[in-house]
């Protein structure tokens, strides 16, 4: 063992009594705070982020096609264009129009979809998020309902719902009507996203078609789905080569991106504010050994007039500040890891989860990287940085002096 780790060792022992060691301890535990609040935190919203995530992807796809001019006319000649992209594990045509709906008095806003029962289920996961019926039964003159608007609309399964489209009727009279068609409620779906449920309701393709007088075999968007969520950009770029100059793509990354830039700022945000708590504990660290040198000043002095360097007085002194680094560190992993597991383990429920907030039990999701290295490499970081100021000016010290003063 190289004496300076010798001697550090022996003066971290020794100098966690009294005064030094009340600071020592709370330095060591702001860093085990710190550390182990930011694990937990951001793996919580690790958690939040990755279930929005798969809320969004199931429920919409992962890209987008549309046409530049209106519907898109002979879809399946263009699904036959694409479908061969080994990419690609579902695709389906999907027509969509804002409307309104009507219910007795109760009047809403809604965005209704015109789905293929064949095929829908490859790009968007009715199944998974069905609470009553099945999109398999659903005919050309029933709806399925988010669970949201069903509640507002008071409306029932089996009961039948006025749409308004924005097409209007001309009259022999010449007076002008808005065209409405009564659907009958076969199914009730809740997505957990709120502006989902509250505003999106689902018939077929073909009543679509005849609400809004589009020509037949054509639809609004094709909706496509892909192995892997994060290749979207690849797959349109080899997509692009392939269809008409009148089509155009888009994936959900550019539909959501101000929903995911918000949640990604938000988690940086939070983790520097918790990350001062490591900096407090920084601070601590440099008076410990402030007052460490000024307890072993006499030492110092006999170790530099023995022939010792700076150098090796900097590095004893450094070496305490990575050793209450290190063991905060240590266990505020520890600490952290433990309590994440816990949580994901027994499923901590959110009060007023599923009443009040969509979801019930706290979503988490441990990452080693970037997240976890990045807290450990940061704490160190920190830690060295903050033991460099104390340790250099005990590096500085007059060994004549010192020993003169003690």
């Amino acid at each position: 063992m190289k004496y300076h780790n010798f001697l550090a060792n022996k003066f971290f022992k020794k100098g966690k009594r009294g005064y030094i060691s009340f600071i020592s301890n709370i330095s060591v535990i702001g860093i085990t705070v710190g550390v182990a609040a930011l694990i937990i935190i951001l793996s919580v919203m690790n958690g939040f982020s990755s279930d929005l995530k798969d809320k969004v992807i199931g429920t919409r796809a992962h890209i987008y096609l549309s046409s530049l001019f209106g519907p898109i006319h002979d879809y399946e000649k263009v699904i036959d264009k694409v479908k061969n992209n080994k990419e690609i594990i579902g695709i389906s045509p999907v027509s969509s129009s804002e409307i309104m709906i009507k219910n007795g008095d109760s009047v809403n806003g809604g965005i209704l979809f015109g789905v293929d029962r064949n095929t829908v289920e490859e790009v968007i996961k009715f199944k998974k998020y069905m609470v009553l019926g099945h999109v398999e039964d659903l005919s050309d003159d029933g709806v399925i309902l988010g669970e949201e608007l069903a509640f507002s609309l008071n409306a029932t399964l089996g009961e039948s719902i006025t749409v308004i489209s924005p097409k209007i009727k001309v009259m022999p009279d010449g007076s002008i009507f808005p065209k409405t068609k009564k659907l009958i409620v076969e199914g009730i779906i809740k997505t957990g996203m709120y502006e989902y449920d509250k505003s999106f309701l689902y018939t077929t393709l073909k009543n679509f078609d005849r609400l809004f007088e589009q020509p037949e075999n054509s639809t609004t968007a094709i909706y496509i789905k892909v192995k892997n969520v994060y290749e979207t950009k690849k797959v349109i770029k080899q997509l692009s080569k392939e269809l008409p100059k009148n089509l155009f793509s888009r994936d959900w990354i550019d539909m959501n991106h101000n929903l995911f830039t918000a949640l990604r700022t938000e988690k940086f945000v939070m983790g520097l504010i918790l990350f001062i708590i490591v900096l407090v504990a920084g601070i601590n660290i440099i008076i410990t050994i402030i007052m460490m040198v000024q307890e072993k000043k006499k030492e110092v002095g006999i170790l530099r007039s023995l022939g010792i360097k700076r150098s090796g007085i900097k590095r004893i002194f450094l070496l305490q500040g990575i050793y209450m680094g290190s063991i905060g560190t240590l266990l505020g992993s520890v600490i952290g890891v433990l309590v994440v597991a816990a949580i994901k383990i027994f499923h901590v429920k959110i009060p007023g989860g599923g009443s009040v907030y969509y979801i019930d039990i706290l979503p988490v999701q441990f990452k080693v990287w970037p997240d976890f290295i990045l807290i450990v490499v940061g704490v160190m970081v920190v830690t060295i940085l903050f033991s460099l100021i104390p340790s250099a000016w005990a590096s500085k010290l007059d060994p004549i002096k010192a020993i003169k003063d003690e």
